[in-house]
Formats: structure tokens, C-alpha cells, sequence
């Protein structure tokens, strides 16, 4: 039997979030704590050089975020395709299956009676798979057009904060750059940076709440599919053995007749 699963489950959008990746790029080697004495105390003739690695290193992550985007889109749209295909086989082997049971059951039936209950099984199995399928084709869907919304949306929302940690980033170096034009120690202006940079990572890391919004929607938007999906597998079910037991007793109660293996795609 073909097992669905979510082609796009939450760690994928997650996983496209640039706040982690931001946050641990913006203090650089420069910036580290043992540094030797002479090191800091020239950080001010360094600066402009410092906060060009620190820029470069942002505009680089940034940079390789919008280039994968057609590489994330892409993949998804193959995962799709490839279900779509093996489902399409898969229901197409079953029907098969189905039609040749079909015939054994026509060939089992005798009399007017029991050739009228197999067509009247036929016809009530065919119209409760025909339901089945255009349910679980809307609840994926609906799931994959809520995903896309929800992709196209939260672009958004990633360029929104790209833009603005860099902004953050460069007014703390502008900040420094400022004090040292004002002759401020050089060690004193390193750790009032490296402490405004450490303060932007630490507050772009513990602000998860656009993050788990994400997770939280994706989450909801699965499981919706997923009970939609054995909604109509339960209906159909229902309907299924009620007509094989119907068709059973106008058959004599042949237990071998309406198999599972007619009842059992997506």
C-alpha cells in the first residue's frame, strides 16, 4: 500500500530561517577575547577593516539564502512530482486489481439475482473510491497551496529580518567607528562592540516566536491534511464492508469474495 507522507513538513521551512545563520557569523576572529594586548590596543586603526569582514559576512550568508531559494522551490516541486507519479501507478495497479475481481466475482455469480448484487457492488465500490480519491486529492491539495502561501509569505518575513540585523550590526559599528574618531580607547571601543554584537546575536537567537509561528502553522496545516485524508479512508471503508457483506450473503457467504486488496489505495 502507497504511504503518504508530508513532502513538506516544518523542519524544511525552518531550515531556510536566517537567524541562526546571521547570528553566528557577526563577531569575528578580530573580536575574540585573547586577543594579544598590542592587537587591541591599535583596534581602532583596524575598525574599518574589521567591520568590512563583518558586513562581507553577512552580505555573504544573505547572498547564499537568495541563491538557494530556486534550489529549496525546485525540490519541492520534484518531491511532489514523484508522488504524484507513484500514486498515479499505485491506483492504477489497483484498479487493475480491482476490475479482475470484478470478473471472479461475475463468473461466481449464477443466478439473476447474485449477477445483479455484483454489478450493484461494482458500482457502489467505484463510486465510494471516485469519492475517496477527489477527497484526499483536495486535502493535499489544499495542504500544498496553504505551503506555498506560506513560503511566499515568510520570504518575506526572512528579508525583513536579513535587513534588519544588518542594520543592527552596522549602526553598533557605526557607534564604535564614531567613538574612536572621538579618541576613545582603542580596547574600551573593542569590548563596547563586541558586546553590542554579542547582545544582537543573543537577541536574534532567543526571539524564536516568527520561527515557531512557522512550525506551529506548518504543524497545523499537516495534521488538517492528514485528518482529512483518513476521514475519507474511514468513510470509505464503512461503505466497502457494508457492500461486501451484502454481497456476500446474496453470494452464500463466500468469505473469500470482496478482498482487501480491492479497498486498500489512496
Amino acid at each position: 500500500m502507497l504511504t503518504f507522507r508530508s513532502n513538506f513538513g516544518p523542519n524544511k521551512i525552518l531550515a531556510i530561517s536566517i537567524i541562526a545563520v546571521f547570528a553566528l557569523t557577526i563577531v569575528p576572529p578580530a573580536l575574540a577575547a585573547d586577543q594579544a594586548d598590542q592587537q587591541k590596543s591599535d583596534f581602532c586603526s583596524r575598525l574599518s577593516f574589521i567591520a568590512k569582514d563583518i558586513i562581507a559576512n553577512i552580505d555573504a550568508n544573505r547572498s547564499s539564502i537568495d541563491n538557494g531559494r530556486p534550489n529549496f522551490v525546485n525540490g519541492i516541486k520534484q518531491r511532489r512530482d514523484n508522488f504524484d507519479g507513484r500514486l498515479k501507478s499505485a491506483r492504477s495497479l489497483w484498479d487493475q486489481r480491482r476490475n479482475q475481481q470484478y470478473a471472479a466475482l461475475a463468473d461466481h455469480a449464477k443466478t439473476a439475482a447474485q449477477k445483479t448484487a455484483v454489478e450493484d457492488y461494482r458500482s457502489t465500490i467505484e463510486s465510494a473510491i471516485a469519492t475517496r480519491r477527489t477527497a484526499v486529492d483536495l486535502a493535499i491539495s489544499n495542504f500544498r497551496t496553504a505551503v506555498d502561501a506560506k513560503i511566499d509569505s515568510d520570504r518575506g518575513n526572512i528579508d525583513a529580518v536579513a535587513t534588519e540585523f544588518k542594520n543592527q550590526v552596522q549602526a553598533a559599528i557605526n557607534t564604535a567607528q564614531s567613538d574612536c574618531s572621538k579618541a576613545a580607547p582603542s580596547d574600551q571601543v573593542r569590548q563596547g562592540l563586541t558586546q553590542s554584537l554579542q547582545s544582537i546575536r543573543l537577541a536574534f537567537e532567543q526571539n524564536s516566536s516568527a520561527v515557531d509561528q512557522v512550525k506551529n502553522e506548518l504543524i497545523r496545516l499537516d495534521q488538517q491534511k492528514r485528518d482529512s485524508i483518513e476521514t475519507a479512508i474511514g468513510q470509505f471503508k464503512q461503505t466497502a464492508e457494508t457492500a461486501a457483506q451484502s454481497l456476500k450473503a446474496s453470494l452464500g457467504g463466500d468469505q473469500s469474495l470482496a478482498k482487501p486488496s480491492m479497498t486498500n489505495s489512496l
